[in-house]
């Protein structure tokens, strides 16, 4: 195989002969095909980070190509081949040495960089949205004087855009599907699914150019202020044209939105425009404002974690203090809560997550200094109250004016965990603290996690009849996993907890290593698409009631696994009218098909003709 320097300079050289304006938007038609439907077109198995890249690389090209896209064969082989590379480069699946100094740094410094540049950011809306809400509200006046547009015209801008793009692309899916099309207009054929590789269908570039948009399609925004926004988040060519490698910064992130000719635009990825939204305030605000956009951070940090706990546990049995010391100490810290006899001492850190370094050595060193100001640093605030706690008779919690709050008897707790909440995902040496965290050698190690994970996590483990008791067993075995662990994300492992918990402990309470499986986490969202997650303004959740065979299997998984449906999932259906009675129809059906298909499996395509799919 050539070496990734010229496999990227030929997939480079190979897409400048095309024309981008007709070739980035059919590529985003087939990348909406397959995020927003069912037909599947460029087969990709990291779709979204490597279409972020050709399209990317595609704008980062001096020369402008003239002829038109008629195959895609040879772009996904040459995709797929660089995206192997980095696999097999940065691949621990094979444990050479776990406990070796030479194996735990490559460890540390490779998925460090495999994480932050080759990992898709995955989020759900209602979280960024929130975030950019409880971060810079504080910051309003000073956004609006320096760029002229106000947070909620940002986050308006995003909906409408969002609205706008999907229903364009709806429209021209319906008629590629149809096939209501000019076949005799510059297009090209292509096949829609594994299962009929015969049925092609044609597809022009004018008909993909319908899913385009312009400032006059915008109806909720003065066009002044659309006009301003897509001259902050639209990219037209990037500024960078040296840009050449899968992990390159890559411009398109904070700029997801493609300028096309005659001030046509084309949105690439709905999730990605809120995330560049939060990018784009939390540039605007960090250098210049009066208010730290770093402290703004910090605090909105610990004001969400709060909020996540006190929604999670029993208001009436919790005690919670905030920005608190103890025993007439000098350090402040962050949140303490007392759930009958168990403490849960939180501490947060919102430290961004900066590039690290191609080289092993260099980047080791960074991550380990990044840790340290972070991860080490909240484990060390902690420790004070948990060493209190379990080594001292009575535990005394003051205000920043020494002034006593309450003296807390110690004996009574039987559990005090350590928890370290962060604003950033941070990868494998987040998930096993082995790697990086220093302790005593017979401390327990702490708990760390994103605060999206978390609040991810509590929503659904909440769904349990003993939540509290299910979260408490989790963290006592979760535990056990540090210094034995191969995962980059904190939801593989409690996929599994929730999926097969006995299983799961049973893992947890063995010696060798432990290695994840990377889509145990897609858990978390079948239950959001399928049926509401139980965010407090969920969006859409209109859709989330569609019976299809993800949603009966999701329906199916739920009762399963005991979980119950959110209580404000609950209040909407009552308030909608919305019932099982589709689904528990479907279930019967697809039993009844299922039983018929035993006795006469040639007849497949019966499942197909009785549910409609």
């Amino acid at each position: 195989m050539q070496n990734i320097e010229q496999q990227s300079s030929n997939l480079k050289v190979y897409i400048s002969q095309f024309d981008i304006n007709k070739a980035i938007p059919l590529w985003i038609f087939f990348f909406n095909c397959q995020m927003k439907t069912e037909s599947k077109f460029i087969r990709l198995p990291s779709i979204v980070r490597q279409m972020t890249y050709l399209i990317n690389l595609s704008l980062s090209n001096s020369r402008k190509g003239k002829d038109s896209i008629y195959s895609f064969s040879e772009i996904v082989e040459m995709l797929d081949n660089i995206e192997k590379y980095y696999k097999e480069q940065y691949d621990f699946k094979e444990v050479v040495d776990y406990y070796g100094e030479t194996y735990r740094k490559n460890l540390v410094a490779q998925t460090t960089y495999l994480n932050y540049f080759l990992n898709a950011s995955l989020v759900y809306v209602e979280q960024v949205i929130e975030r950019i809400q409880g971060t810079f509200s504080s910051l309003e006046d000073f956004i609006s004087e320096s760029i002229n547009i106000s947070i909620n015209d940002l986050i308006t801008f995003y909906f409408e855009t969002t609205q706008i793009s999907t229903l364009k692309f709806m429209e021209c899916y319906s008629n590629f599907i149809s096939q209501d099309v000019d076949k005799n207009a510059d297009g090209t054929y292509c096949y829609p699914s594994f299962e009929n590789e015969s049925d092609t269908k044609f597809i022009s570039f004018d008909l993909v150019n319908q899913q385009t948009f312009s400032i006059d399609d915008y109806k909720r925004l003065d066009k002044s202020k659309v006009k301003k926004i897509l001259s902050l988040l639209s990219l037209k060519q990037t500024s960078n044209l040296d840009y050449l490698y899968y992990t390159d910064s890559c411009e398109l992130l904070n700029k997801p939105i493609i300028q096309l000719p005659n001030n046509r635009y084309v949105l690439f990825f709905n999730n990605q425009l809120i995330i560049s939204i939060y990018n784009l305030l939390y540039n605007v605000c960090k250098d210049k404002s009066g208010k730290n956009s770093d402290r703004s951070r910090a605090i909105y940090l610990e004001e969400k974690t709060i909020d996540v706990f006190t929604d999670f546990l029993p208001q009436d049995e919790i005690k919670i203090f905030t920005n608190y010391y103890i025993n007439g100490k000098d350090n402040e810290k962050d949140i303490l809560i007392f759930y009958r006899r168990t403490a849960f001492i939180i501490e947060c850190k919102a430290d961004l997550y900066k590039e690290p370094f191609r080289d092993v050595e260099k980047s080791y060193k960074r991550t380990e200094r990044e840790f340290k100001t972070s991860i080490q640093k909240a484990y060390d605030q902690a420790l004070e109250v948990q060493s209190a706690i379990y080594n001292g008779k009575e535990l005394t919690i003051s205000d920043k004016n020494k002034n006593e709050i309450e003296c807390i008897k110690t004996n009574k707790i039987e559990n005090a965990f350590i928890i370290l909440v962060t604003q950033e995902r941070f990868g494998q040496i987040q998930c096993d603290l082995g790697l990086l965290l220093e302790k005593e050698g017979n401390a327990f190690y702490p708990w760390s996690v994103s605060i999206d994970d978390l609040e991810s996590i509590l929503l659904t483990i909440s769904r349990k009849e003993n939540a509290v008791g299910e979260l408490i067993t989790y963290l006592i075995n979760r535990e056990k996993l540090h210094e034995r662990l191969i995962c980059s994300d904190e939801l593989d492992i409690v996929g599994y907890f929730i999926m097969q918990r006995q299983v799961f402990i049973q893992h947890c309470n063995r010696d060798e290593i432990y290695i994840t499986s990377p889509d145990v986490c897609h858990l978390f969202d079948d239950l959001y698409y399928h049926g509401g997650f139980g965010f407090k303004n969920e969006l859409y959740l209109d859709s989330k009631f569609e019976v299809s065979i993800p949603a009966f299997v999701t329906s199916e998984l739920c009762k399963k696994l005991k979980l119950r449906t959110p209580k404000n999932i609950q209040k909407f259906k009552k308030e909608n009218n919305i019932d099982n009675e589709r689904m528990n129809e479907f279930r019967k059906e697809f039993y009844d098909t299922t039983e018929i298909l035993e006795k006469y499996p040639e007849k497949k395509d019966l499942l197909k003709q009785i549910l409609g799919i």
